[in-house]
């Protein structure tokens, strides 16, 4: 069967530096905090949220797969 995606709930993004991620998110996308703590902060934007997880706490999230590195290609 093949389906094609409708939409996309949510999506998370590793960040370096959270502080920075949500003065950029802030300032250049007006928006507010839906949710904050000390790794992550969410953003909802319509009917999708956007979730910024610091790096160090990504391999939590991801394990066994390793986070990629700064130097990695599939990594912004």
């Amino acid at each position: 069967m093949n389906e094609s995606l409708k939409s996309v709930g949510a999506i998370t993004m590793f960040v370096e530096d959270r502080g920075r991620a949500k003065a950029f998110y802030e300032k250049v996308f007006d928006v507010t905090a839906m949710n904050e703590d000390d790794v992550s902060i969410a953003y909802k934007f319509e009917g999708t949220i956007v979730n910024l997880l610091e790096y160090g706490a990504a391999r939590e999230l991801i394990d066994p797969a390793p986070v990629g590195t700064r130097e990695a290609p599939s990594r912004f």
